[in-house]
This record gives structure tokens, sequence and C-alpha cells, in this order.
């Protein structure tokens, strides 16, 4: 659940419908991110409620929140976006940036697909799309205020004590969710014991290694960003035959790398396209390069090849990778009992068959037990980074989450006869209800201000 504060004043309809959407609680204090309706005339308060640190969310921004939007990020959202959020970073050494996201570029966080008329799933209203908006746009603008740490480089990736490069990691989370279904008998009735909510849990760590490479003519850079992803789906609420979940359905690592000056060339990246196989091995091993290391006669050049591999060997559970360009984006998505990637969720016409066993009355399939539990996922991205540099290694660099980003997909699925019907009986369906949440945040570095690379005196 998200917990928002409002800055200023706000619509009482809008208002009414965030204080009854589940996933968001409307707090005083302690809040994920601040909330300013500024069709109620508050967008000239977003520069002196960003001081505060947590990410904001503008309702309806208008021109004057619009023109300090633009002041802030260089750019402006969508015409016509209804929702935008900011944060405010500050790095260790108090450079400040901003991070914007359009909430018209994402999609709602939680729904429900049903039989109801149409096979398809009914557009949400704009209040409802709001409330979904809130809460994953609150996830996505969390700031990690922790500092980098430097650290030794794992066996994979470290040339040797002495060499010159860079290892700093990260982490975030763990983000947590509470999860309920009151419209499911098993929850209401306690059939499945006594435990009413759910409460999954997200936890992300990055290891980034950056090496300089002497070369002829021009030196270059050589960065890897490594990334795991502890997806836990918390006690489940029901595993019966006629209703199943909450379960973890799809797990997305998706990220890019980015550079204040030179020319990025993507030199490979793990996992593969490995749909349709299990017991996966990700081998990654790039060309040979020189980087500086201490001898005892003084500074040389020594060669170095980077090498990872990852085993993953998760039952029930397949890739589908659609990394390109300087982008890795991996989807880990369950592929028995019921295919959360070929049988997209809010198309009830393409999945109930699958689901439910072949008969619209049937059972509930079985879901792999790994749905139901704690799920690791890695990704590792790798570039080159050629440019005529100055040599004093003032180059921002940014590891940065894609429009998928880190995030991870829970599903319910129940028949009729498990359904309440919202206590009318006459009102009973095949439903599947899903929420989705996110950690991770852009990772702004600049060389020059990290601590010196082991090699250097």
């Amino acid at each position: 659940m998200s917990k928002i504060s409002v800055a200023g004043q706000i619509n009482p309809s809008l208002s009414a419908e965030l204080e009854a959407n589940a996933d968001v609680e409307v707090v005083t204090e302690s809040a994920d991110a601040v909330l300013i309706d500024c069709s109620s005339g508050g967008g000239a308060a977003l520069e002196n409620a960003l001081e505060s640190g947590s990410p904001i969310l503008l309702y309806q921004p208008d021109e004057i929140a619009l023109a300090a939007l633009e002041k802030l990020t260089g750019s402006r959202p969508a015409e016509g976006s209804q929702l935008v959020g900011i944060a405010k970073l500050t790095s260790r050494q108090g450079q400040v940036s901003y991070q914007m996201l359009d909430g018209s570029d994402l999609q709602p966080t939680s729904g429900q697909a049903s039989d109801r008329e149409s096979a398809l799933l009914k557009a949400p209203d704009t209040a409802d799309l709001l409330s979904a908006l809130v809460s994953q746009m609150a996830g996505r603008l969390h700031v990690n205020t922790a500092k980098p740490l430097l650290r030794d480089a794992s066996a994979t990736y470290s040339p040797g004590n002495d060499a010159w490069y860079w290892n700093i990691s990260n982490s975030w989370g763990p983000a947590t969710y509470t999860l309920g279904h009151d419209d499911d008998k098993n929850v209401m009735y306690k059939l499945n014991g006594s435990v009413q909510q759910q409460t999954p849990s997200l936890m992300l760590n990055a290891d980034l290694h950056i090496y300089y490479a002497d070369a002829e003519p021009v030196p270059y850079y050589v960065v890897y960003a490594k990334f795991t992803a502890i997806c836990a789906a918390g006690y489940r609420l029901a595993n019966t035959g006629d209703a199943r979940g909450f379960f973890l359905s799809k797990i997305f690592m998706d990220f890019g790398f980015e550079a204040s000056e030179g020319k990025i060339v993507p030199i490979g990246h793990i996992p593969g396209n490995y749909e349709g196989e299990q017991g996966f091995v990700f081998p990654l091993s790039t060309p040979r390069f020189r980087i500086t290391a201490r001898t005892a006669t003084g500074a040389a050049a020594t060669a170095f090849t980077p090498q990872d591999s990852v085993t993953w060997n998760i039952k029930g559970w397949r890739i589908h990778d659609e990394s390109a360009g300087n982008q890795v984006k991996a989807c880990f998505h369950q592929h028995d009992g019921w295919d959360s990637w070929i049988r997209q969720r809010q198309d009830f016409g393409s999945w109930w068959q699958e689901a439910f066993g072949g008969k619209y009355g049937g059972k509930v399939v079985g879901m792999p037990d790994t749905s139901f539990a704690t799920i690791t996922t890695e990704a590792v991205g790798a570039w080159r980074l050629e440019g005529k540099f100055n040599g004093k290694h003032e180059i921002y660099m940014t590891v940065r989450p894609g429009p998928m980003g880190f995030h991870q997909e829970m599903a319910f699925i129940h028949n009729l006869h498990s359904c309440n019907g919202r206590g009318n009986i006459n009102d009973r369906h095949h439903d599947i209800t899903w929420a989705d949440f996110w950690t991770g945040s852009p990772w702004y570095l600049k060389l020059s201000d990290l601590p010196k690379p082991a090699g250097k005196k």
C-alpha cells in the first residue's frame, strides 16, 4: 500500500476516490509521496514541495507546474497528461538532478479481468486510473539516499587488487505491498487458515564495475552492471481447486546505460533469449583488453577478460528477452499452469481456457510451487564507452531503469464457485486480479567523484 500526503487543496471527489481505494492510504506524515492537485490551484507549490525530499505527484498539472517541470528537467510531459511524478535526487557529493515520470506512459498497477459482458478488460474510469497510477508512481519514484559503497570486485570481474578499475554497489528495498481479496470466499471464510492478507516483497541489489582500458590510439572504458532481484510471494491467501493466489507471475528487469560523452557500444548481456528451455546457463565473456596495474617496477598494462555466467533453473518458469542496443530488457515469467507471457492477463478470452483446465466451469489449474515462493533473478549488461576523454575521468554515467523497470507482477485467479460476487450470488464470475509493484531508481555517477581506482596511487 502506498501512503500519500496532500499538499494544499484537493478536489473533494478526488479525495474521496483516494480514500476509498484499498491500495492508497492518505496520511499526514511518513508518506511515500506528496500529491498536489493542480486542478485546485496548487501548481505553484511544486518547487517548495520538492525541498521535503519526497517524490511529488502532480494531478492535472497546470501551466505553472508545467513550466516548473521544464525548468527542472528540461522537458515537459505529454500534452494532456493527467498525472506526472517528479523526484529530487541528490548525490553524495551534493549534486542535484531531477527524475520525471509521465503517468501517460504507465499502465495501471492493479485491475481485474472477468467474463462480464466483454472478453476484454473494461477501461478504468479516470478516478480508478489515478488511484492505480499513484500507487505505481510512488514506488517508482522512491529515492534511495544510501551512499554507494566501494568494495572488492567479485572473482569473475576482478582483474587483481592492483588494477585500475572501480567497483561500487547499491541496493533498493525491500519494497513491500499488502494484498487482500475481499471478493473471494476462500479468503472471506478463512478456508485456507486465518491469514487474510498477503505481503509480497521485492529486493534489488546492484553491482557496477567500471574499467579504464589502455588502448591505442584512444583509451576507453568498459562498464558492467549486474542486478539481482529477490522476489518473494509471501504467505498465499488461497491454493484450492477453486482459487489460487496471490502468486508471482512475471518479473521484469529492464535497464540501460547512459554517459555524458563518448559513444556507447553494447558488448554483451545476460540473459540471452532462452524462451522454451529449462535449466539455463548464461555465459558472458568479452574481448580481452588492457588495464593499468601496479607492479614491482611501476605501472604497467595487463590483459584482462571479464567473465560471468548465471545458472537459472526455476521449475515452471521461462525467460523472454527483448534486449536491444544499450538496453537490457528481460521478462522472467511463469510458463506452466497459466503462461503469463503468451496469455496476457488483460485478455480474458486468451487465458481462461488455459487457466480453468479447458472448461469454463472447471477448477483453476495448478500453478508451479515456485510461483508461491521466492525467486531470484539476475541480469547483466556490458558496454564499451569510446571517446576523446581528457584523462581526468570527468564523465557522468547513469544506469537507468527502462519503462518496465524492476518490478514483479502478482496474480490471483478464481472460478465462479469461489467468487463472492461482492455479496450478490447472481454476480459471480471467473476472475483474475493482479497487482504490480516496483523498486529501483536511476543510479547517477561521476567517475572523478568516486574514490580513486584500486590501482591508482
